[in-house]
């Protein structure tokens, strides 16, 4: 799917990849972009319109207050300060991703 975002980059569905067990990720759950920082009013309603629930900041807290994110937590998603820069809530991939379907509630 081509999604058309005018100041969000490399903005993509993780969905399709094929994990070590031979199962597939189910396309339309994981996104993955750059910072929300710059998005235009339209890039947030294209990004409203995705029902993205979640949203895991992985940037340090420095980084987070110099671009802060358009897209503000609310009722409907639930912001995530995840640093992976910061030893202190290193995580394997596999914690890193079990916490991220933990995030995610029923589908």
């Amino acid at each position: 799917m081509n999604y058309n975002f005018k100041k969000l980059f490399n903005f993509r569905d993780v969905g399709g990849v094929v994990t070590e067990n031979g199962e597939k990720l189910k396309e339309g759950i994981l996104f993955g972009s750059e910072d929300l920082s710059k998005l235009t009013k339209q890039d947030i309603e294209t990004f409203r319109q995705l029902n993205i629930k979640a949203i895991c900041d992985l940037r340090m807290p420095s980084e987070q207050k110099s671009r802060v994110s358009r897209v503000q937590p609310g009722p409907d998603i639930e912001l995530l300060s995840v640093s992976i820069h910061d030893k202190s809530q290193e995580l394997t991939h596999f914690e890193f991703l079990k916490f991220l379907v933990s995030k995610l509630g029923p589908c």
